[in-house]
C-alpha cells in the first residue's frame, strides 16, 4: 500500500495501530507545514492545508470504520456536539476490528 493511497484512499480497511500511526503523522505534517508556510506566506495561508488534511482525516476514519464493518457514513456523528465526537473517536481509536467482514470494504 503506498502513502498516498494510506493517507487519500476511502477504500479498503485499516488497523487500530494504523490508525493511531496516520492521526500522529497528518498532525505532524499539519502543524509543521503551517509552521513553515505561516514563516513565509501573510495572513489565511491555512486554507490551503485544511481541504487536503480534512481529506485525509476523514479517508482514515472511514477506513478504520470499515475494519469496525461500519459505514464510513458514521463520521456523520461528528456533528452531534460532545456525544457524536466522543463516541467516533472511542470507535475508531480503541475498538477492536471485525474478525468477519459482512460489507465488502
Amino acid at each position: 500500500m503506498s502513502w498516498i493511497e494510506l493517507f487519500f484512499s476511502f477504500t479498503g480497511r485499516i488497523r487500530r495501530r494504523t490508525f493511531w500511526f496516520c492521526i500522529l503523522v497528518q498532525w505532524t505534517v499539519f502543524l509543521l507545514a503551517n509552521a513553515a508556510l505561516g514563516a513565509l506566506l501573510p495572513e489565511n495561508y491555512t486554507v490551503v492545508l485544511v481541504f487536503p488534511f480534512l481529506w485525509s482525516i476523514f479517508a482514515v476514519a472511514t477506513r478504520r470504520h470499515h475494519d469496525l464493518d461500519k459505514s464510513g457514513f458514521r463520521l456523520l456523528l461528528f456533528l452531534i456536539p460532545i456525544l457524536g465526537v466522543a463516541w467516533v473517536w472511542f470507535e475508531l481509536g480503541f475498538r477492536k476490528g471485525a474478525d468477519v467482514m459482512r460489507t465488502g470494504a
